[in-house]
């Protein structure tokens, strides 16, 4: 009798059931999510044509009431037209303005009236001074190294305060 050698002391390998278990119920999983998602997308786009659908009506609904309603009497409209002005009045940027003229004022020149045109988009200031070099020296101040938008409007002398002042008008273009 011939004695063999048996050589084989490798482990036969087993299918990995369970990873194989996990995969399946993995796939499954993803499945059933990338179906929720699919009816989620059809949902969301059902709606979207209803919201757009309701827009469509709601603005033909508001230019059908635009157009059979009755203007209002004369009253109400001059007080909407005024009540327009103060708002816009109010938000103003004032900063931009009253930092310039603060920046280019000195004790040699008072700002008596600063009004605003906002329709056309110009400032006058009403000042006064003991000379007009103190003033022409407020405009330069005021113009800077930009284009020149401030100037003298007019003056005039006031002889009789004491002692004589010339009161003038700047105006920003």
């Amino acid at each position: 009798m011939t004695d063999r050698i048996d050589l084989n002391f490798i482990r036969v390998r087993r299918w990995p059931w369970f990873g194989l278990l996990f995969l399946l119920l993995s796939f499954a999983l993803a499945s059933v999510v990338a179906f929720k998602w699919t009816v989620a997308l059809q949902s969301n786009a059902m709606l979207d044509d209803t919201i757009h659908r309701n827009d469509e009506e709601t603005r033909r609904k508001s230019a059908v009431r635009l157009a059979t309603r009755t203007l209002p009497d004369p009253q109400v409209q001059l007080r909407l037209k005024s009540e327009t002005a103060i708002t816009a009045h109010l938000n103003y940027p004032w900063n931009r303005i009253l930092s310039e003229i603060e920046q280019a004022s000195t004790n040699d020149v008072a700002l008596l009236v600063l009004t605003l045109d906002q329709v056309g988009g110009s400032v006058h200031l009403e000042v006064e001074a003991r000379e007009l070099t103190d003033m022409l020296g407020m405009i330069d101040r005021l113009n800077g190294e930009a284009t020149p938008m401030w100037y003298l409007a007019n003056y005039q002398t006031q002889p009789q305060n004491n002692p004589p002042t010339i009161r003038g008008h700047i105006v920003k273009k």
